[in-house]
Order: C-alpha cells, then sequence, then structure tokens
C-alpha cells in the first residue's frame, strides 16, 4: 500500500513528471514538423481547432474530479475506507454519464463546424466531419472508459505512478502517429490512434490502481459529503471555464476571423508556451496534496511562511524562463518553421508578458485550490471569461492578433488577478496582502530587467541551426540565472530558501 509520505512524494511527482511533460514536447514537436512539412500547416490550425472545441465540451466534468480529490485528503489522513470507496462509487456514476453528454453536445454541432473557419479554407482532400468526430469520440471515452480510478493516485500525491503509464503510452501514440505521417500520410489515421491510445491507458491505470489500492471499492451509499463536494464542483465549472477560455476561445477567434493558417502560427508559438506552461504545472501539481495535507495538519501561520518562500523560488523559475522565452522565441522559430510562419516582433513580445503574467500567480492559486476556496471564488471566472471573449472580438478587429493578446492580459490584470489574491488573504491567510503586492510588484520589476538585459545580450548570438538554439538557450538560462542570483544573494529570503535545503540534503544524506 502506499504510504502519505509528503517529502517523498513531491519528489517523485517531480521527476517523473518532468521526464513525461519533455518526452511528450519532443515528440509532438517531431509530430508537428512532420505535419508542416508534409501536409501543411493548415492541418495544424485544424488540429488547434477541434482540440479547443473539445476543451469547451469537456467543461460539463464540471471540475468535478478536483472537488472529489480535495474531498478525499481528510478520509484518507483518517484512514476511512467506506467514505472514499462511496466517494469514488459517486465519481464513476458520474464520469460515465459525462462521457454520453460529450458525445452527444459534440455531435449537435456539426452543422457549425464549418463556420468556425474563415471563407470555409480547409484542406479539401479531407472530410473535416469525420476528422471532428474522432477528437470527440476520443474526448468522450476519456471519461466514459475506465477513467475513475486515477483518482486516487492524485489523492494519494502519486501522479508518478500515472505518469509512468502516460510515458508508454505516449511513446507509442506518437510514434505510431509519426509512422502514419511520413509513410501513410493519412490524416485519418493519424487522428484515429488518439482514441484507441486513450482506452489503453485508462485500462492500464485502472488495473494499476487496483493492485495498489486493494482496500477501496466501489461504493454504492450515499456519501455524506456529497452537498460540499457539489458546491464546490459548482465553483469549478467557473474556474475550469475561464481556464479554457485563455486558450480555446482565442484558438477559435482566431480561426474565425483571421484563418487557418494565423491559427497554426498562432498554434506552433503557443505549443512552445504549453511545453513550458507543462514543465511548470508538473510542480504545482506535485506539490497539492503536500499542500492540502499541510493546511489541514499545520497552522496558518506555519502555511503562510511555507506560501511566502514558494512564491519567491515559483517567480525565480518563471522570471528565467519568462527571459529565456523572450530571447529564444524568434530564433527558434526561423530554425524550426522559417519566417513565413513567423510572428512580428512585438506580438512576440506581448506573447511572452502573457506567459508571464499567466503564471505569475500560480503559488497563490496554489493555496487556494488546495484549501478549496473554489466557492469563495466561483464570480471571478465568469466575469473574465465574459471580459475576455468581448475584448476579444472587439480588439481583433483592431489590432488583429494582437488585439487577442492584449484582450487576456486586460481580463487578468484588472479582474482575475486582484481577485483571486482578496479571495486567498480574505479566506484563508488573513495577513496583510498588501505585503504580497508589494513582493509581486518587486518580482515583476526583476523579470522585466532581467528579461531585457538576456534579449539583448542573445541578439550578439546568432542563429541557423537547431545547434545554435540549444547553445542560446544554455547561454540565456545561465545569464538569466546569474542576474538573479546578482540581485537577491545577500536577501534574507534567498538565505533562509538556501539553509532549508542545506537541512534536508543534510538530513537526508546524514551529513
Amino acid at each position: 500500500m502506499y504510504e502519505y509520505k509528503v517529502k517523498k512524494n513531491f519528489t517523485l511527482n517531480i521527476v517523473f513528471g518532468f521526464a513525461n511533460k519533455f518526452l511528450v514536447f519532443i515528440l509532438q514537436f517531431i509530430v508537428r514538423t512532420a505535419i508542416i512539412k508534409i501536409l501543411g500547416e493548415q492541418y495544424i490550425g485544424l488540429n488547434g481547432l477541434f482540440s479547443s472545441i473539445l476543451q469547451f465540451l469537456s467543461l460539463t466534468e464540471l471540475g468535478f474530479g478536483t472537488a472529489i480529490v480535495q474531498s478525499m485528503y481528510e478520509p484518507i489522513a483518517r484512514n476511512d475506507k467506506n467514505t472514499v470507496s462511496n466517494i469514488l462509487g459517486m465519481y464513476k456514476r458520474f464520469l460515465s454519464v459525462i462521457g454520453i453528454v460529450i458525445l452527444i453536445i459534440g455531435m449537435f454541432l456539426f452543422p457549425f463546424i464549418p463556420y468556425l473557419i474563415k471563407d470555409a479554407e480547409y484542406p479539401t482532400e479531407i472530410n473535416i466531419y469525420i476528422i471532428y468526430f474522432l477528437y470527440l469520440l476520443n474526448t468522450s471515452v476519456s471519461y466514459s472508459v475506465l477513467a475513475y480510478r486515477g483518482l486516487l493516485f492524485s489523492a494519494y500525491q502519486r501522479n508518478d505512478a500515472i505518469t509512468k503509464v502516460n510515458m508508454v503510452i505516449n511513446i507509442f501514440k506518437y510514434g505510431l502517429q509519426i509512422i502514419i505521417i511520413i509513410f501513410c500520410r493519412n490524416y485519418y489515421f493519424f487522428v484515429a490512434v488518439l482514441p484507441l491510445m486513450t482506452i489503453l491507458g485508462n485500462i492500464w491505470i485502472t488495473l494499476k490502481a487496483q493492485k495498489k489500492f486493494p482496500q477501496y471499492f466501489i461504493g454504492k451509499e450515499p456519501v455524506h459529503c456529497r452537498n460540499e463536494i457539489i458546491k464546490k464542483a459548482k465553483a469549478l465549472v467557473g474556474q475550469k471555464l475561464y481556464s479554457v477560455s485563455i486558450v480555446s476561445a482565442d484558438t477559435i477567434t482566431i480561426s474565425f476571423f483571421l484563418g487557418l493558417t494565423v491559427s497554426a502560427i498562432y498554434n506552433n508559438y503557443f505549443y512552445i508556451i504549453q511545453g513550458m506552461i507543462s514543465l511548470l504545472d508538473v510542480i504545482w501539481t506535485s506539490l497539492m496534496a503536500g499542500i492540502g495535507n499541510k493546511i489541514i495538519t499545520k497552522t496558518r501561520q506555519e502555511n503562510y511562511e511555507d506560501f511566502v518562500h514558494i512564491t519567491f523560488s515559483y517567480n525565480w523559475i518563471i522570471t528565467v524562463c519568462t527571459a529565456c522565452l523572450l530571447s529564444l522565441f524568434q530564433p527558434f522559430m526561423k530554425v524550426w518553421v522559417g519566417e513565413d510562419l513567423l510572428f512580428k516582433e512585438n506580438t512576440m513580445v506581448l506573447l511572452v508578458v502573457y506567459f508571464y503574467l499567466w503564471k505569475m500567480k500560480d503559488s497563490l492559486s496554489l493555496y487556494k485550490d488546495a484549501k478549496g476556496l473554489w466557492w469563495q471564488d466561483r464570480y471571478r471566472p465568469y466575469i473574465c471569461t465574459l471580459l475576455d471573449i468581448i475584448l476579444n472580438i472587439v480588439l481583433i478587429g483592431t489590432w488583429g492578433i494582437n488585439g487577442v493578446f492584449v484582450a487576456t492580459i486586460i481580463s487578468d490584470v484588472i479582474v482575475s488577478f486582484p481577485w483571486v489574491v482578496n479571495v486567498t488573504f480574505k479566506c484563508y491567510f488573513k495577513d496583510n496582502k498588501l505585503n504580497y503586492y508589494k513582493d509581486i510588484l518587486i518580482y515583476m520589476i526583476e523579470a522585466a530587467g532581467v528579461s531585457a538585459i538576456t534579449y539583448f545580450v542573445s541578439k550578439c548570438v546568432k542563429c541557423t541551426t537547431y545547434r545554435d538554439v540549444i547553445l542560446l538557450m544554455i547561454f540565456c538560462f545561465i545569464i538569466s540565472n546569474v542576474l538573479m542570483l546578482l540581485i537577491h544573494w545577500r536577501k534574507e529570503r534567498f538565505r533562509n530558501i538556501v539553509g532549508r535545503i542545506k537541512k534536508e540534503v543534510e538530513k537526508k544524506y546524514g551529513m
């Protein structure tokens, strides 16, 4: 049986999480390159459009999974097997219904698919309805076919167990897709791989969960915390809506107003951002269960001190990521897809700002979600989503693709960020939030300065090959970290974190 060992589990989750995300990034890069070179960039745009539509349909899951995991922390800590089993049974029944609902709603969207592409300009050699159905089927089976038991790994902070399965599945999935694109050049077969591998992955994870958690069964009794779970899930609908609209609404808007080619360029850039976000999310996901446990077992002040140190460390990481993105985006894109599929420099800068602001509040959201403050935060996502969509439509006509990114930046800075700060501090930390705003402002100034210096220094390096890009990446990584070290090495917060790390190393290795 898996033990609830927070530090050990966190390390495992980080190691396997990073390994999986990096593997997926590389495999997706090969797949995207093959599609662009062999089939054409419009297929990338089509893939992005359908994925975005189905992300909206996935909102019917209502955030139930996250609410379920959060509700399992306490009964697991009490070793209450019956409650956990009954929650698991409720989740199984719910997912079965969701899979069917997604399939039905998706079918009703069939007549509108061509109208989501500007001037209906899509590859004529394929039937977009068949392609869309295969994407729809993949989304449906991801919920309805044996998807429920994997939640136990998340509740036990053992996401590494799921990650190991996903790594093998991803190797087979992307490997098959690469072979199909290169040798068959058949997009139907390419997409058909998705639902098959999703089903295989779900079956494997279910068998693994049954072996590791034999004490849990599919309970049929009423769950005493059912109303609380439903309440939190209702609040999470908005959370999911906003996270989906940030990406999916942008992709659909771009496809509708600017066409599949511009959407493909956007998707190429966003693929890099998404890859970096996926790596950062490994940290977030790995910390979640541990912080959820600490909120139950430690004092508010102890958790606030941890929060301050996590915010500092995480902002160091995203500052380095921002500096590297700003310096590497255009050189990498030139080598990868050529100058014809490049955004202008100002558009690229907006994308980087968009990335930084998106990730800046992660540590705050981590504590908000671990505490389960979704109901208190329930109105924010709807307001932000509505504002984002309205600004998208208004600004894209004036500023083109730049208007889409400006819309998201405005909704995030003016509404989303201050709202999350207010909810988290008012409902949990009870501390002076002005100190947090002061820290974030300083971190933003540091990020801007470090990124600008790294960017201008990187201009001295000419990139014409992938080898040049890799060397430039290493150079930017070193420069940005050295700059951050020069800023912080004498500061108390940095020294406290170094001291904590030394203690953990000494404790682990008996030094």
